[in-house]
């Protein structure tokens, strides 16, 4: 890469003497009004070069950049292809895979830091990275949820970076990094029913399950919903508690039967309806803990609704003969 650019200098200062650009080093309209050229604002002294050199594009040097010993204060060109020099980030990944365990660490890694977002696509769930400060551009902020995704028809339906953590600090330089700094809380996302253990038919719809964080408030049932709302594809139009009531089959367990059990907090409006279509071993509304069925349960169920459609093809059957 180095080598590379060598190269493209020493072409551009060996064809920059004949160029229409160099005579007007020290202003930008004649500069940029000269041709194909691009003017260079530096420290203590500019620049005008040209853009292109036999068909090549030449691109500006990014601010704040070094360039000829200075610092870039401006590029500015009057070239179509208005390419600046860049490099691609430590934290880049746009496979849709990378978890925010995997992006944190490309920052930590590499002395930088990163931004994770997560969205939507299509109802899966798939997460971006890349920096969370750009040179010349400055701090990157984070998306909020319901934002559009990184490809078309995606939803964000969460964003954490690094340079949250302070907010002064600019992670290109050395030092920036403090290792001492505790990692972020894990970031909250939506889960299949099976990765908690919730037993669905095989005909179920796709259910995208929320835990509801501590201290399990009114704020903290209201972000789970939208957070599983916004992972099933759901707009930002969609009513969701608290405007609507959650519906529960069955009332917390007493902290007589599990100590550690969370109850509703006050102010939520409730409901007592069915459980959803195809989540197996679920009792009526009323009856029992509101709590996912035990796997015996689940099984039970399972069982009883194949034998059920076991009945219903005998009977097919026998209506058909």
């Amino acid at each position: 890469m180095k080598f590379l650019v060598a190269v493209v200098v020493a072409q551009v200062l060996g064809e920059a003497q004949d160029s229409v650009c160099t005579s007007h080093a020290g202003d930008k309209e004649e500069c940029l009004t000269a041709g194909h050229c691009m003017f260079i604002e530096l420290d203590s002294s500019s620049r005008c070069l040209p853009c292109e050199v036999s068909g090549s594009a030449i691109p500006c040097p990014p601010v704040e950049s070094i360039y000829s010993m200075q610092k870039v204060k401006q590029c500015t060109m009057q070239c179509a292809h208005q390419q600046i020099v860049t490099k691609v980030s430590p934290c880049e990944d746009t496979s849709g895979e990378i978890t925010l365990a995997q992006c944190f660490a490309r920052g930590t890694s590499a002395v930088t830091k990163c931004m994770w977002t997560q969205f939507s696509d299509a109802g899966a769930l798939k997460g971006t990275c890349g920096p969370c400060m750009v040179g010349g551009v400055g701090r990157i902020p984070c998306v909020t949820a319901g934002m559009p995704g990184p490809f078309a028809g995606s939803v964000s339906t969460l964003c954490m970076s690094q340079c949250d953590d302070s907010a002064d600090c600019e992670p290109m330089l050395p030092g920036c990094s403090n290792p001492t700094v505790s990692p972020p809380p894990p970031a909250p996302m939506a889960y299949k029913p099976e990765d908690l253990k919730i037993a669905v038919s095989d005909d179920a719809p796709q259910y995208y399950v929320a835990k509801v964080p501590p201290p399990y408030g009114i704020k903290e049932m209201e972000n789970a919903a939208r957070l599983a709302a916004q992972a099933a594809g759901w707009g930002p139009d969609t009513k969701q508690p608290p405007s609507v009531p959650f519906s529960i089959y069955g009332v917390p367990p007493t902290s007589a039967q599990n100590a550690i059990a969370p109850t509703i907090p006050p102010g939520v409006p409730i409901i007592y309806g069915p459980a959803p279509p195809g989540m197996l071993g679920v009792p009526p509304p009323g009856y029992g803990l509101g709590t996912a069925p035990p796997p015996e349960m689940a099984e039970l169920a399972k069982t009883q609704s194949l034998l059920s459609v076991a009945r219903k093809l005998r009977r097919a059957q026998v209506n058909a003969a």
